[in-house]
């Protein structure tokens, strides 16, 4: 029994001696701690705490800002939707987002000018046919009233009868001319118009529609300027049968309603361009329906050029670019 009392406070007794020992082996660790170090460790953790701090701040600034950002651009969709094509949507930055409402606009651009071009088609094709029905109405009066005369006076003498027949005739063939017009006319715009397209030399062919046309003017009183400055390599592609008819046009245009000189400009820029100016005559303003005019632009435009006529200074021109 001694023996155990003896043992246990011999256990007790080192169990205080290491408890010391440990004590002061931590104060010797505590001590050799710098305060220094310390105060570096706790700064560097504010920094870190302040920079993912300012971080989360700007990351969310930046998520309000473009989620703005497709607000904006959403409201703008929704306003072309509603049938406003002139709403603009504002480019910011130059980002995805930024390429997004360039899109959107320039879509936006691209509808009001299609809308923009079959309103004038339709006011064109309007106008066009209030003409065309003054002319066609034109020869047709004439033609009922010298038939009428030829049914009901039977006192008429040959020579009479000879000159109504001739003039009903001429007007009768006006009317079937302008007919056909209109029938071409209505078949280019229905896109059923084929062409026979060939190569060739674009100066030689255009020297020869110009000799042969400047043969016709003269002959009508007409004096002819001709310039033509295009390379001699140069090759175009088109209906010889169909292009000939766009000249023809063009030359019984000016026959009926042009005077004085006439001037073929042909050059080369980044297309071929022709050009063909003439005065226009006091007679000639406002008489034409312009329909050999619309059948000519269709032509030029299936070989996929185009067909465009300007007047100023009592000068009419033609400008053809293939």
């Amino acid at each position: 029994m001694v023996f155990q009392v003896i043992e246990e406070t011999s256990l007790i007794s080192n169990y205080e001696d290491e408890k010391e020992a440990f004590m002061m082996e931590l104060k010797k660790e505590l001590a050799a701690v710098d305060f220094e170090d310390i105060l570096t460790l706790i700064f560097a953790i504010i920094n870190i705490i302040i920079a993912v701090t300012v971080f989360s701040i700007v990351f969310l600034r930046m998520l309000s800002h473009k989620l703005d950002y497709i607000n904006e651009i959403e409201k703008g969709i929704k306003i072309l939707e509603g049938g406003d094509l002139e709403n603009v949507i504002s480019q910011v930055g130059e980002d995805e987002l930024t390429n997004l409402a360039v899109s959107i606009n320039n879509m936006s651009s691209a509808m009001r000018d299609r809308i923009e071009g079959e309103r004038q088609a339709r006011e064109a094709n309007k106008l066009l046919i209030t003409n065309l029905s003054h002319d066609i109405r034109t020869p047709l009066t004439p033609i009922i009233g010298y038939l009428t005369i030829l049914k009901d006076d039977i006192n008429l003498t040959y020579e009479q009868r000879q000159k109504y027949l001739s003039t009903a005739l001429a007007k009768a063939e006006q009317l079937k001319e302008r007919t056909n017009m209109l029938f071409e006319y209505a078949l280019l715009c229905s896109n059923k118009k084929k062409l026979n397209k060939v190569k060739v030399n674009a100066k030689e062919i255009l020297e020869q529609f110009i000799f042969e046309n400047t043969l016709v003017l003269n002959n009508n009183g007409f004096s002819v300027e001709t310039i033509i400055d295009v390379d001699d390599a140069v090759e175009i592609e088109v209906d010889i049968n169909e292009f000939s008819r766009v000249f023809d046009n063009i030359i019984s245009n000016i026959i009926k309603y042009g005077s004085d000189t006439v001037v073929f400009n042909v050059v080369t820029e980044y297309k071929l361009k022709i050009t063909v100016t003439n005065a226009i005559s006091i007679e000639g303003k406002a008489l034409s329906t312009g329909l050999g005019n619309n059948i000519c632009k269709n032509i030029i435009e299936l070989h996929g050029g185009s067909f465009n006529c300007y007047e100023a200074d009592s000068l009419y021109s033609v400008e053809i670019s293939l």
